[in-house]
């Protein structure tokens, strides 16, 4: 029995090191087959390569080991199959040294991961990462990011991940101004005894600087500091953004030590430790070069609500400087110490008692002066102290209530309504709020000013929001809101046809040698979200800068000259490539135009122009434009294998002139298959089909393309494929009529719009109708050949044969008039005899009692 049990030991010991041993350098790929991956020594991902994790896998840590990252580490799980790296060292305290990035060009991503117990869970010395969804459990610092010398640090994004029960601070930043930490949830981090904060900046050198992004986190729970931002130098290089936070139940909110910034819309709540007397500030500054501003934040049920000493010199409202920053409008009330003794503003440790705090225009829960000064210790309570001005006070006015109600007209699921009101002249969100179940809503809104009401929604589909507005979306209905006077909205519809947009030129600027056009989109009411700057050389467009706006910040990316974005003349019959910024990261796609000619019916007047932009990293199509005579251009934007948004427009952007605008018309979504086309050559013999996908209805999954000769089948092709090569060899379906329908297995679609290849049309029906031949086709110039073209009909023929340009300038005519044939011999001269320039020309014949016949002939060199 003994021997058993101590096999079983053994084995129970050994089991958690089944699996991969790892260790040295690594590269390719961890698969989840072979998972879990014991790492029995440092690991090195070398410069050049990628080490990529799949879902699912388990990196088990049995030592005191590193992953050093010089080349690229992606660790993608999903929501349900997450990455974790565990340590299994037998002392459930100790620590393994953690993922240390080195590459400070190429990004390497978390998500979906989880790390524990190592001195640095992810540590990136100025090296580009994303981290999102994931999760940092007892580090000693759950992310580090480190690039004290870094002239431009690299872009690194913290995005709704939970780090927690750190033993010092959950994310520390030193000297990174290119950091964005938003979303996440910190919390019960700083367990050691030393004070370090959930949140850390500092800055240790007298040329850094650290400032940055902190936005909508939830920062609560820490045992020391929510967050804090320290210029040890005192260089006044942490500037940081503080933003929209909810920082509450920590040992203190925000401490700024020789730290400024800006600091706005944030919940400084409830932060003080029960009996603890060194805790309990909302908002701490200190040192000589802290001049923070601050504005509308709600600073309340702290033992103080703002902790100066030191010299700072904080703007919590300054009315007489018109800095964008300095309106106050906080609300600074009920911080009271456990002596009940109220402290809104406590200052101490102040040599200069010439300085004046600036407070005007907040709200301290009262009018009254008097009553507001007991919660103020300043000048008037020891005249070494600075005087705190906070007059005026913040009027606070009675809300208006905004009542409507909502009714949708679409097909699919709702989910996350909101309600907004966005401003008529500055296209900006002035107030948002979730509707809840019903069809009616009531809010209490205290903005004033003419604006739109917008309901939108997300749906059961990624990336599809619906929208609904009084009025129409051609013209919705302007509100003058005046709080507190009430506001019916009335009924709002929600409809699944997408709002406009619009692109508007604006003034120009020189960028280097470069007149550079701002061209910036715009979606319905709201601001521009995005801003390309081009400029003009020969028959393209190129771009210079691409801005972008995201959560009320603007992202700038230079590219270099030469970069391009679109051709503008001459595209017939070419290709040509754009590059083009797609995240606030400055991801690059390089795609790819390509113009092809289609017919739904062969009459030689329904010319269809496709431009097809294709994504040269995978081959998917982004988009297709699709140009319709008398109806202008749509343009199809696609999402995999399904359309995401259609719209109609007049023109392409075909020049660079302020104050030009180009409107996008929304289409109603069309759940079928649509746009079915055939394409031809230059003799009108068929190449292949096309049609346009579906949008996704949310409910059908389509897994197959049917395409019909008649109600006869004639292909069946796999969902990913909306073309079809045509075999030029088999004329049996010549004439004949065709469809294309979906088809998920056990249901078939209604079907897209017929296709039908030559459909004559002749008075007498016995007679075979006329047909155009070229010969030979392409012709070269240089050769010295002719073009013959010989017209066959079963009868009499009169009418005019024309050859026109690209532009359709007639160029040469000759009459038709003959029994039963036609043939004459171009010789490549225009009217005036001179040789045409090589290109493609169109023939048109015009007979009497018959469609007219058209071809393309291509004259090379």
């Amino acid at each position: 029995m003994r021997n058993t049990l101590l096999f079983l030991s053994i084995l129970f010991i050994l089991l958690p090191l089944a699996g991969t041993d790892v260790s040295g350098t690594q590269q390719g790929t961890w698969s989840l087959q072979n998972s879990p991956y014991n790492v029995v020594g440092d690991i090195n991902v070398p410069a050049g390569e990628t080490l990529t994790i799949e879902a699912g896998v388990q990196v088990l840590v049995p030592g005191n080991f590193r992953i050093t990252v010089q080349g690229q580490l992606s660790a993608i799980g999903s929501p349900g199959d997450s990455i974790r790296f565990e340590s299994t060292q037998a002392d459930p305290s100790a620590l393994w040294k953690g993922i240390r990035l080195e590459n400070e060009s190429t990004p390497s991503f978390f998500i979906n991961s989880y790390i524990e117990k190592a001195e640095n869970g992810v540590n990136s010395i100025n090296s580009p990462v994303q981290i999102m969804n994931s999760r940092f459990y007892k580090n000693q610092k759950g992310i580090h990011l480190y690039a004290i010398g870094a002239a431009n640090p690299a872009n690194v994004n913290i995005s709704n991940n939970v780090i927690e029960h750190s033993i010092q601070n959950g994310i520390m930043v030193v000297q990174n101004s290119n950091a964005l930490i938003s979303e996440n949830e910190i919390r019960y981090n700083g367990t050691g005894s030393q004070y370090y904060a959930a949140i850390q900046l500092s800055n240790q050198s007298t040329g850094g600087s650290n400032s940055p992004i902190i936005q909508r986190n939830h920062i609560h729970h820490n045992f020391k500091q929510g967050i804090t931002a320290w210029d040890i130098v005192g260089a006044n290089a942490i500037h940081p953004h503080i933003l929209e936070n909810t920082i509450e139940h920590n040992l203190t909110g925000i401490y700024l030590l020789n730290a400024s910034g800006y600091v706005a819309d944030n919940i400084i709540r409830h932060n003080f430790i029960a009996g603890d007397s060194n805790s309990g500030a909302g908002v701490m500054v200190a040192g000589a070069t802290s001049e923070p501003y601050f504005e509308r934040n709600q600073i309340h049920g702290n033992f103080t609500g703002f902790y100066l000493g030191n010299n700072a010199q904080p703007c919590l409202g300054n009315l007489n400087i018109y800095h964008a920053w300095a309106q106050g409008e906080n609300h600074i009330y009920d911080n009271i110490d456990e002596s009940n003794t109220p402290h809104s503003v406590f200052t101490y440790s102040y040599t200069n008692p010439g300085i004046i705090i600036s407070a005007e225009n907040n709200w301290w829960g009262t009018d009254d002066s008097a009553e507001i000064a007991i919660g103020i210790h300043d000048q008037n309570d020891d005249p070494a102290l600075p005087v705190v001005d906070f007059e005026p006070i913040l009027t606070l006015t009675e809300p208006a209530i905004v009542q409507g109600s909502f009714a949708y007209y679409g097909a699919y699921n709702l989910q996350n309504l909101r309600f907004q009101l966005v401003g008529q002249d500055s296209g900006e969100i002035l107030f948002e709020a979730a509707i809840g179940d019903g069809p009616d809503f009531s809010f209490e809104v205290d903005v004033a000013g003419s604006c739109y009401a917008v309901i939108l929604a997300d749906t059961q589909v990624p990336g599809i929001t619906v929208y609904g507005t009084r009025g129409s979306f051609a013209t919705p209905t302007v509100f003058n809101l005046t709080p507190p006077e009430d506001l019916n909205i009335g009924l709002i519809g929600i409809v699944d046809t997408p709002p406009p947009r619009h692109e508007r030129i604006g003034a120009p600027q020189m960028m280097g040698s470069k007149l550079c056009f701002p061209v910036e989109n715009y979606l319905f009411v709201y601001d521009w979200d995005q801003r390309n700057w081009l400029y003009e050389e020969g028959d393209f467009l190129y771009l210079k800068r691409h801005e972008r706006i995201y959560e009320d910040e603007t992202y700038s990316f230079d590219l270099p000259d030469g970069t391009p974005w679109d051709k503008i003349r001459n595209f017939q019959y070419s290709t040509w490539q754009r590059t083009e910024i797609i995240d606030i990261v400055g991801t690059q796609r390089i795609s790819e135009f390509q113009l092809d000619e289609f017919h739904q019916f062969f009459v030689p007047e329904n010319f269809l122009f496709l431009l097809t932009q294709r994504d040269l990293a995978d081959n998917s199509v982004i988009s297709q434009h699709l140009k319709i005579e008398g109806s202008g251009w749509y343009r199809f934007c696609y999402d995999g294998n399904y359309v995401s948004r259609v719209e109609n427009y007049a023109t392409r952007l075909n020049s660079l002139q302020e104050g030009d605008g180009y409107h996008y018309a929304g289409q109603a979504p069309n759940f079928d298959v649509n746009n079915f086309m055939l394409q031809v050559d230059l003799n009108a013999i068929p190449i292949r089909f096309h049609w346009q996908a579906p949008m996704n209805d949310g409910t059908t999954n389509w897994t197959n393309y049917r395409i019909y000769q008649g109600e006869v089948l004639f292909a069946e092709l796999p969902f990913s494929q909306t073309t079809l090569e045509v075999d030029q060899s088999d004329w049996s379906w010549y004439g004949n009529t065709f469809q294309v329908r979906l088809w998920n297995g056990t249901q078939e679609s209604p079907g897209s719009n017929l296709v039908t290849f030559i459909i004559p049309e002749n008075s007498d029906e016995l007679a075979v109708p006329p047909a155009l031949h070229l010969a030979p086709n392409p012709v070269s110039l240089s050769s010295g050949k002719a073009l013959e073209l010989t017209l066959i009909g079963g009868k009499k023929l009169r009418g005019k044969l024309g050859i026109y340009n690209l532009r359709g300038q007639l160029i040469k005519q000759v009459p038709v008039d003959n029994s039963n044939g036609f043939t004459w011999t171009w010789d490549l001269r225009d009217d005036a005899g001179k040789f045409c320039a090589s290109g493609i020309y169109f023939v048109r014949v015009e007979l009497e009692g018959e469609r007219p016949l058209l071809k393309k002939a291509a004259l090379i060199k």
